[in-house]
């Protein structure tokens, strides 16, 4: 049996124990300490620094943004009715932060909504993303009918993400009548909704053409939203909070919907021109129409590529807006510029005359008067030479005086330029830069009466005409930013003729004499017993104008050995074009028809000319 250890060693020992007991025990706590100091410093950091941070992680699953967007605002014409407007209609989407796809669920959605369950749920996303780019509101159906929206919106209870959202439509009640001027939209693409956010809403759109696309950011409006509370299987517990869309800013137009109308209707035989109507007075544009139409609803409904190819590659081009697009050359319309050239110029007088024997030779250069088969026009002075179209006489004016000197004198009329600009695919036309080859006798020729490099829009046309009827700077506008007045009926109805803001021109610089003298030959190609449009009187209006005939197509030597013109194809033959205004003793409209590859002006675009400004003088002054 081993001896005990001594009273001092065992106590030794004990204490040892209880100091290393101690020790763990201290760093126990310590450690437990410094978890919970760590502990409180991370609920400290997550409560008060990064609260806002937090809690709006928790509200994104909990809180759910829908953004609306805002009606698009609405065209008026001057009297108060709609052109286009926007309504709302219903469409089937589905969430893709929400939705699972499976066979079973897409097969309930195609049935529901009568989709073909051949075509998978991929397409409808990619056809999506291709347009907009990635995008999480993925588009099924639209419109939906009533049954299809409350079959839809039960089905959100037992398939998560589905959702009925409303979208808002362009609807152009008057379809072709002007779809030209005003325009149509487009669903944005992903270039155009990098420009701008707002456009990514689903439903939103874009103008794309007219004045949809000129006054795009004014008709806009802001997007509204909701901020929806939603449990865990992502149904709508109560809205948070709501913002309302603020409607885009209306556009009054100064076209008359019924006097549109009506020239459209004057037109329907032409198969590729334009007439334009002007208010002399205030430059307002009474009806601005350009065949072929085409049906702007296509593009809110977005085109089929088959749709588009149709459009696209038609040979009468009817996207085309020819009032601000189409560049012709003015042809004998022209002539009055000349004649007010050389008139300012002192090279002719009322009393200069110039023989026209059917051609005119000038420095080894032989040029024909469109009366060369019967040996021309003979003696003639300024105003007999504006009455007969006589090329002869303005050739002898424009040898005199210079292709330079005309072509400066055009400029104050609308050549060369743009004359309004609300349109944005308006052209400035082409005017012959002034070189010195115009010191050669050949462009002046060709610009004496209209031809050659020198073109012009019908918008041109009319505007000139207007600035030689009333002697001042006639700046032509579609729309005024003063409403007109409306009487007792509904909104959108017909309103009171209530006259638009007036403007104040400057006027042309060119003396009374030149301009009344330029008028007398206008108002004899009327009424004149030569007058090359004689078939425009009337007992509505009395009007004056000019013919014109633009050639396309030189006439070959066979044909002046012949003695006359073969028949050619459609796009060889001459434009017809004319311009005039009236009534005579106090202009109030002003009219330029141009009708492509028509021929005669005086036989094919007056006529037209004297309808509408005959449907001007009945329409707009009642």
């Amino acid at each position: 049996m081993a001896p005990k250890a001594p009273f001092h060693v065992s106590a030794l020992r004990t204490a040892k124990r209880r100091s290393s007991f101690e020790k763990r025990l201290f760093f126990s706590l310590v450690g437990l300490f410094s978890l919970f100091f760590l502990l409180l410093v991370r609920l400290f950091f997550l409560q008060i620094v990064n609260n806002k941070k937090y809690a709006l992680l928790s509200d994104k699953n909990r809180i759910y943004t829908l953004y609306t967007n805002a009606p698009r605002g609405t065209f008026y014409d001057r009297k108060g009715r709609k052109l286009a407007q926007s309504l709302v209609e219903y469409q089937a989407t589905v969430d893709l932060n929400d939705y699972v796809n499976s066979k079973e669920n897409w097969e309930t959605l195609c049935q529901a909504l009568g989709l073909d369950t051949n075509v998978p749920f991929s397409f409808y996303v990619q056809k999506q993303h291709k347009i907009t780019g990635p995008a999480h509101f993925i588009a099924l159906k639209s419109p939906l009918s009533w049954d299809e929206i409350v079959t839809f919106e039960m089905l959100s209870s037992r398939i998560p993400g589905v959702l009925v959202l409303p979208k808002r439509v362009r609807f152009y009640p008057h379809a072709e009548d002007f779809c030209h001027i005003i325009g149509y939209v487009t669903q944005p693409t992903q270039k155009d909704i990098e420009k701008n956010a707002n456009l990514k809403v689903l439903g939103s759109a874009l103008g794309k053409m007219g004045l949809e696309m000129s006054y795009d950011a004014t008709l806009q409006g802001t997007v509204g939203s909701r901020q929806l509370e939603m449990n865990a299987a992502r149904h709508v517990v109560r809205v948070l909070e709501e913002t309302s869309p603020l409607p885009g800013q209306d556009v009054y137009l100064t076209l008359d919907g019924e006097l549109q109308k009506r020239v459209r209707e004057i037109l329907k035989d032409v198969r590729r021109g334009a007439a334009v109507v002007m208010d002399v007075r205030t430059g307002d544009i009474l009806a601005s129409v350009s065949v072929p139409t085409f049906n702007p609803k296509e593009f809110t409904e977005s085109l089929s590529p088959q749709q588009w190819k149709d459009l696209s590659t038609n040979p009468d081009f009817p996207l085309i807006n020819r009032v601000v697009s189409g560049q012709y050359a003015p042809g004998s319309t022209f002539k009055m510029i000349v004649a007010l050239a050389a008139l300012e110029a002192h090279v002719i007088s009322a009393q200069t005359r110039y023989f026209c024997p059917g051609y005119y030779d000038a420095k080894g250069i032989r040029v024909h008067c469109w009366r060369w088969r019967t040996g021309g026009h003979g003696w003639v002075n300024l105003v007999q030479a504006l009455e007969q179209s006589c090329d002869v006489f303005f050739y002898n004016a424009a040898v005199s005086l210079g292709g330079a000197a005309i072509l400066e004198t055009a400029k104050p009329f609308g050549f060369g330029q743009k004359v309004q600009g609300d349109l944005l695919e308006e052209k400035a036309g082409q005017i012959p830069v002034l070189s010195k080859k115009f010191k050669h006798i050949g462009p002046s020729l060709n610009v004496s009466i209209g031809q050659g490099s020198l073109t012009s829009t019908p918008l041109q046309l009319v505007t000139m005409t207007a600035r030689l009827a009333t002697g001042k700077k006639i700046i032509p506008r579609w729309t005024c930013s003063k409403p007109p007045e409306k009487n007792s009926q509904a909104v959108g109805a017909a309103a009171s003729s209530s006259p638009l803001q007036e403007q104040t021109f400057e006027k042309i610089e060119a003396t009374e004499e030149s301009l009344r003298l330029i008028q007398k030959g206008m108002q004899q190609v009327v009424w004149g017993a030569g007058g090359t449009a004689r078939s425009v009187q009337n007992d509505v209006i009395s009007l004056v104008g000019k013919t014109g005939t633009s050639q396309v197509y030189r006439i070959t030597k066979e044909e002046r050995r012949l003695g006359k013109a073969l028949e050619r194809p459609y796009h060889l033959q001459d434009h017809a074009l004319f311009v005039g205004f009236g009534p005579v003793d106090a202009p109030r409209f002003a009219v330029a028809v141009i009708v492509e590859h028509g021929g005669s002006g005086g036989r094919i675009a007056a006529p037209l000319a004297k309808e509408i400004l005959m449907a001007a003088e009945m329409i707009v002054r009642n």
